[in-house]
């Protein structure tokens, strides 16, 4: 991997820490594991479709199979977290450019 996508890896895996998730465990990987289980709410089911427009199926595709037994059933993403998420994926985009 490139040093920048190890670094929004890394950046990603905090968020979703942050959000009382697996350390070790992506947004997508969390979202896509709540697909799988039941139907996402408003917005992780949004964060999905944005997500497949840069690829096909990529929640899914990012669940690793070693991950499976340690998700955590609570899925807490409010206007608070989705506000965070904006302002990181801005500020991300910022510095890149």
């Amino acid at each position: 991997m490139s040093y920048i996508k190890n670094i929004l890896v890394s950046v990603d895996q905090l968020l979703n820490t942050l959000l009382f998730g697996n350390p070790d465990e992506t947004i997508s990987s969390r979202i896509g594991k709540y697909i799988r289980r039941r139907s996402p709410g408003w917005v992780p089911n949004q964060l999905n479709s944005f997500l497949d427009l840069f690829e096909k199926d990529h929640c899914i595709k990012s669940i690793e199979d070693d991950e499976i037994s340690k998700t955590n059933d609570t899925f807490i993403l409010d206007v608070v977290t989705v506000a965070i998420l904006l302002v990181v994926a801005m500020s991300v985009i910022y510095f890149l450019v």
